[in-house]
């Protein structure tokens, strides 16, 4: 989990994009960086929870929750992408339908369209249409391989939806040893010459990540020798190396970095840097039950206090995996700077004061310290704070069986509750949501810290004493039972068990907040281009001053298919509010970008009709309407999601096979070819002018889907379907 921002798709790609601009616009001289997108796609919906397992999600599932952070990326000039290790479901030539061009004679003009049990005769139709359109198809659309096709193999995913989808255009990195992998663990080929064979015909990678071998390059220089693999192949992709390296400076003077540091190494790990990050922690550290306003404790008062528990007073646990090293620390010592939590506790706590701390157990539950001792100082103390959670790990060494916090660590806080009255504050330093049994219950305050870092001990001291008013949010739904890590908060509607933890969006705080006059200022009803303008009025109503995340769900009432309960269209935090102070907040909502989805076809597509939108997690306007805000989406009367999908694919079909079609002699226009010129005015399609072509689309009224699917091959193989433009994509001729 704590490889990723959040469940949520659209919290995700805000984040994402943000930390893009961060990294990319780091710059020093002519030098700047590259970031990188990965694991693309869906690595985090592993069948079994555990790492590098196969994922097996429906394609528009995919397509509707896990694509959405990757076009941010790409809307926010990501320059680098990193396929990933697992194989994924296949996007499949859908069999419940096939259709055949409409010039055709009927009745095979005409979709057949098969019942859910099908029959000899079904059967018998569906080969004739397929033997009839086969001939004619790019191979996309021929029947695929469904399931168990591992990524860095997919053309689906590596050409049709990185590539096509989303535009991309950046250099694409295997992750480690991937390629080999094809050989010798995903056991679809016979050897490494042709895993480098099926890599490179099959998807578009640029660069195979390996550290200590060159066979990767050897194979593929044997390859285009034998022409096995085209030269023009291996252009596409120093053509995206050479590029990338010109953004990044290297160009200007290529030997210069060579045998020292990179002038952009200054900067990492500065005090600017550290300042930064202490900030991100107050504002992350989410406070999730606070029973009888137990915190803040005073600063001033003079306390008894124990603080025990394996991850509170440990670096190393603060901080996890990929910290110095692949799976975090090697020892405390390698910190450079730092605060656990027992150490800012006994230097924020009032003098005279007493602070102990026993480790209780380890972090595998483990215990190290004698119950008795441990039951005798509990007696003693006013409060107790707990700190709980996770050491540090990184990728295979992270699997676990389940994700039950290991029994000991639950078992310490039971003993801890039965020694003493005194108050329990529990805080979390982990990368996942561990199931915590009855800690939540035996607890009166609970603090999650996630993993802040070699600082995150003084930002969570800093909320504990009151110098700091909790404002985070859980970015994820915090499961109680086992069957919970497959929950998200936008589930469907029939998801009825939905018993959790904490809901995603949870956050407590020392003060109050209050909402007013909510509203779409842009009025009741949108199209498919006009923004849609939200306000609220934020009224700190508490007694100390603090931010506030105003987050606002989106309902779609009715859709082709099914809907989430609800989803998060938008969020924003407020400046620091005093009390009694009042801060408007805004939002815009693009209507083609944030109310659309992909539909039964799996194009992208915008409907008609009501959407409902209410504040806070604990919304909910299918329940209770009245506090919702309700907006009616009307199209324009010439929108078409097909001709939107048909056109927008035409546009790029003229820019892919122009530079491949410019005729050498006049006598090309002549040839069954499709040239640059003809493309400008072909009939019935209203020429390269996208408003002319939705035009046409509209009032030829019988475009398909299948025309931008063919399209949308033409561009990716320019080299070899541009020049039979005409017959593959019978369609829009």
């Amino acid at each position: 989990m704590y490889e990723t921002f959040s469940e949520d798709p659209h919290l995700v790609a805000m984040m994402g994009a943000e930390i893009i601009k961060g990294i990319q616009g780091f710059t020093h001289a002519n030098l700047t960086a590259a970031a990188c997108m990965k694991h693309f796609i869906a690595y985090s919906a592993t069948s079994t929870g555990q790492d590098q397992a196969p994922v097996l999600l429906d394609p528009r599932d995919v397509e509707n929750y896990y694509l959405t952070p990757y076009r941010a990326a790409v809307k926010a000039g990501i320059r680098t992408a990193m396929e990933s290790y697992q194989e994924i479901s296949g996007m499949a030539f859908l069999l419940s339908r096939c259709s055949l061009p409409p010039s055709l004679p009927p009745p095979l003009g005409k979709p057949i369209v098969f019942s859910q049990s099908s029959t000899k005769h079904t059967v018998v139709a569906y080969f004739l249409c397929f033997l009839l359109i086969s001939p004619s198809l790019p191979p996309s659309l021929l029947p695929s391989h469904p399931i168990g096709v591992p990524m860095v193999s997919s053309k689906e995913y590596l050409k049709d939806l990185l590539r096509y989808e989303l535009d991309f255009h950046g250099m694409l990195v295997t992750d480690y040893g991937e390629v080999d992998s094809l050989h010798e663990e995903h056991a679809i080929v016979a050897t490494n010459r042709e895993a480098v064979k099926i890599a490179m015909l099959d998807t578009s990678i640029d660069m195979s990540m390996t550290a200590w071998d060159v066979d990767f390059a050897r194979d593929l220089i044997d390859l285009v020798e034998k022409g096995e693999v085209p030269i023009a192949r291996l252009d596409e992709s120093v053509e995206r190396i050479v590029q990338l390296k010109e953004e990044l400076g290297l160009l200007d003077h290529p030997y210069e970095l060579v045998g020292q540091a990179s002038p952009l190494d200054v900067k990492v790990g500065s005090m600017e840097d550290k300042r930064v990050a202490l900030q991100a922690i107050r504002e992350s550290i989410t406070l999730l039950k606070n029973e009888h306003n137990v915190l803040p404790l005073d600063p001033n008062r003079k306390y008894n206090i124990l603080v025990v528990g394996p991850t509170a007073n440990s670096l190393t646990c603060q901080s996890g995996g990929w910290t110095m090293h692949w799976h975090g620390p090697l020892s405390e010592d390698e910190f450079s700077y730092g605060t656990t939590l027992f150490a800012a506790v006994e230097d924020m706590v009032a003098a005279g004061s007493t602070v102990d701390y026993l480790p209780g157990v380890d972090v595998d539950g483990k215990v190290v310290t004698d119950k008795e001792l441990l039951a005798d100082r509990a007696r003693r103390a006013d409060i107790i704070i707990a700190g709980l959670g996770e050491g540090a790990y990184a990728e295979a060494s992270a699997n676990i069986p389940d994700l039950v916090l290991p029994l000991g660590q639950e078992e310490m806080v039971l003993r801890l509750a039965q020694a003493s009255t005194a108050p329990i504050v529990t805080v979390l330093f982990e990368g996942r949501p561990r199931l915590l049994g009855s800690i939540p219950a035996l607890s009166t305050a609970v603090l999650h810290a996630f993993l802040p870092g070699p600082d995150g001990g003084l930002g969570v001291g800093e909320v504990l004493f009151g110098s700091v008013t909790p404002s985070g949010r859980i970015p994820f739904t915090y499961p109680k039972h086992q069957n919970g890590p497959t929950l998200t908060y936008y589930h469907k509607l029939r998801q009825r068990d939905y018993d959790v933890e904490w809901e995603f969006g949870a956050g407590l705080s020392y003060t109050s907040f209050a909402y007013k006059d909510a509203r779409i200022t842009s009025g009741p009803t949108t199209d498919e281009y006009s923004p849609v303008e939200f306000s609220v009025k934020v009224r700190n109503t508490g007694k100390s001053a603090g931010k506030h995340t105003v987050m606002l769900f989106g309902s779609d009432v009715v859709r082709r298919v099914t809907p989430e309960v609800k989803m998060l269209k938008a969020f924003n935090k407020t400046k620091e509010l005093q009390p009694g102070e009042t801060q408007t907040v805004t939002f815009t909502l693009d209507p083609m970008e944030d109310l659309s989805y992909y539909g039964v076809e799996r194009h992208r597509v915008l409907e008609e009709g009501d959407w409902l939108f209410g504040l806070g997690e604990k919304v909910d306007c299918r329940k209770d309407a009245s506090t919702c805000l309700k907006l009616t989406v009307k199209m324009s009367p010439g929108y078409s999601p097909i001709c939107q999908a048909v056109c927008t694919a035409w546009g790029r079909v003229h820019s892919a096979c122009a530079p491949v079609l410019l005729p050498s002699t006049p006598a090309a226009t002549n040839t069954t070819t499709t040239t640059k010129e003809e493309m400008a005015v072909v009939p019935n399609l209203g020429g390269s002018d996208h408003a002319s072509c939705m035009a046409t689309c509209a009032q030829q009224g019988y475009w398909r889907w299948e025309m931008a699917d063919c399209l949308r091959d033409v561009v990716m193989e320019p080299r070899t379907l541009c020049q039979q433009l005409r017959n593959i994509c019978a369609y829009p001729f």
